[in-house]
């Protein structure tokens, strides 16, 4: 009987563990990081057929940082409005957040 692994919810990680649970290429639990992972293979493969690369791997990872952090922080955001208990270490990603919630 095969076991079906259930990830914690993204509120409850921070953001360095989001990214590894959710985020990488081949996360099976994030359909816009397989997307955003096979939309750059295919560019790449295409431009080394050209003889040169649509973007460097410097570029692809600041574009997935970026996308991981928004996307986490949206699911911070979102838990802390439905009143759900979000950990502090979570929240340190996130300073404004706090200061958003003390006004």
């Amino acid at each position: 009987m095969k076991v079906i692994e259930k990830a914690k919810e993204p509120y409850l990680l921070t953001l360095e563990e989001y990214k590894k649970e959710y985020f990488r290429p081949r996360s099976k639990y994030n359909e816009e990081a397989q997307d955003v992972w096979r939309t750059w293979q295919k560019q790449k493969l295409m431009g080394v057929r050209k003889g040169k690369l649509p973007y460097d791997i410097e570029s692809f990872k600041e574009l997935i940082d970026k996308m991981a952090r928004d996307f986490h922080k949206y699911e911070v955001e979102k838990a802390l409005k439905e009143g759900k208990e979000v950990p502090e270490k979570v929240l340190k990603d996130y300073p404004e957040l706090l200061e958003e919630g003390e006004e």
